[in-house]
């Protein structure tokens, strides 16, 4: 992901959106991240969290609630799946401004 770009990062436990992000710095593949998650996770990239894992939007309320999902399935615009840590996604601007107001601090 390149410098300035945004991300949110998704919970497959509960199904949910959950932190917004904009990265902050290159790729870096040797970088290891220990203190967020249970388990050890490549982050290759530094980010600046908008949020907290503490707030959450969940696939039917982001339905609801996202312009671009009144007429498609979260996973039209969301590409999660397991196998997959980061996905490109374009993601409206009307859409970023309800997922700062759902979950950013």
């Amino acid at each position: 992901m390149p410098i300035g770009a945004f991300g949110i990062l998704y919970c497959n436990e509960t199904g949910s959106l959950t932190v917004p992000f904009v990265v902050y710095s290159k790729a870096d593949p040797e970088r290891i991240e220990t203190q967020v998650w249970s388990k050890a996770w490549v982050l290759p990239f530094a980010i600046k969290p908008l949020g907290n894992p503490r707030r959450e939007l969940a696939r039917e309320h982001a339905r609801q609630t996202l312009p671009s999902l009144k007429d498609k399935s979260f996973e039209k615009l969301f590409l999660v799946q397991g196998q997959f840590a980061f996905q490109s996604t374009e993601v409206t601007d009307e859409d970023w401004a309800v997922l700062i107001q759902e979950l950013a601090f």
